[in-house]
């Protein structure tokens, strides 16, 4: 998981946020689904080092952070 959303998060840019953004969704959901805490410390953890650590694209970071939990929310009310 963490190799795959490390790759995943390399690559966001503006001009591939959507795409991009929902195979991390789709990791999110995953995670979510499974019910790991550990899991989704890791994902939270990874996303939370690449914005600091990459000033250019913090913006996009934080909406990835919003898409994510946007669609977290959605997948908990449709149980």
């Amino acid at each position: 998981m963490r190799r795959q959303i490390c790759a995943l998060l390399n690559k966001l840019t503006a001009a591939n946020f959507d795409r991009i953004t929902d195979g991390i969704v789709s990791w999110a959901l995953k995670i979510e689904r499974s019910d790991s805490p550990v899991a989704l410390q890791t994902l939270v953890s990874m996303i939370y080092h690449w914005g600091i650590f990459d000033g250019v694209r913090v913006e996009a970071y934080a909406k990835l952070c919003q898409r994510i939990a946007d669609e977290v929310e959605r997948e908990r009310n449709s149980w």
